[in-house]
């Protein structure tokens, strides 16, 4: 059963000073789940009447290396952003899951807007990658991917990124370790749009085997898109946050979170944290 989430939408609205010509006024609304001791939590947070999701991010509070996130994206039926969270291993402690959606007016703000995705087939593959490109003439503005599954704790979500041109998005999820004997598969998310005022992809690679890799889009930019990459998972490391925030209710920074499960990683491996930044 998914758990309960807040009801509260608080909304923070981001006008900054830019030149007129690069209007790009965003809001992030947000919700946290229950903090209990679910195993399973389901977060959607939908954008304000009139506003259009072009992002979002996660974040953990608790699990102690037992949770990982199976999901992570945009909804266009209903302007909102998912996010999912599993725990891999029993866990009898409390956690919560925060989500928050990036959502801007459109057209007017970004023209050539459209949400893109493509899906595997159902295999029992122990390891699945997947891109999908964005309309001629665009870029992406943010990236999304989730894993379905009989069982979703035994599928780990290992790389949520641009592709290796920039003009799309790219995805990866390995069986967890010791195997998974059911089919699975996994589909890729990008937001799309014409070029905004300096977009720009920015990338930071953590130390060996540490776990977060924040990434900064610098003064007079805002962050709209957040991604994570971990180098070498072999079923024992996965995403676990992909967060957008800032100070003031500005996103101007974030971070990937990559963790080893409960029984540890020996081999070395990783994370890279990507950002989209663009001038509001």
């Amino acid at each position: 059963m998914y758990a309960a989430v807040t009801v509260t939408v608080i909304a923070a609205s981001l006008i900054a000073a830019a030149p007129a010509h690069a209007e790009l006024p965003v809001t992030r609304p947000f919700l946290t789940s229950d903090h209990d001791s679910e195993d399973l939590k389901s977060v959607t947070v939908p954008c304000p009447d009139g506003r259009r999701v072009i992002g979002g991010g996660a974040s953990m509070t608790g699990g102690d290396h037992r949770v990982h996130l199976f999901g992570l994206h945009p909804n266009e039926d209903d302007d909102s952003f998912t996010a999912l969270a599993k725990e891999d291993a029993p866990y009898a402690g409390s956690w919560s899951l925060t989500v928050v959606a990036v959502c801007a007016y459109l057209p007017g703000d970004l023209p050539g807007y459209d949400i893109v995705s493509a899906a595997t087939t159902w295999t029992s593959s122990t390891t699945k990658t997947l891109e999908v490109d964005c309309p001629d003439g665009t870029v992406p503005l943010s990236f999304g991917a989730r894993v379905a599954g009989s069982s979703v704790s035994k599928l780990l979500l290992t790389i949520v990124a641009p592709n290796e041109d920039e003009d799309g998005a790219y995805a990866g999820a390995k069986e967890a370790a010791g195997g998974y004997d059911g089919t699975w598969k996994l589909t890729v998310w990008a937001v799309c749009a014409d070029t905004p005022e300096d977009w720009d992809i920015v990338s930071f690679e953590a130390a060996t085997n540490w776990a977060a890799a924040g990434v900064d889009c610098g003064p007079w930019k805002v962050m709209i898109g957040v991604g994570g990459w971990i180098s070498l998972s072999l079923g024992e490391v996965y995403l676990s946050e992909l967060v957008i925030t800032g100070s003031g209710g500005i996103p101007t920074y974030g971070w990937a979170t990559a963790m080893e499960d409960a029984n540890g990683a020996a081999h070395d491996w990783n994370v890279t944290g990507y950002a989209v930044c663009v001038t509001p």
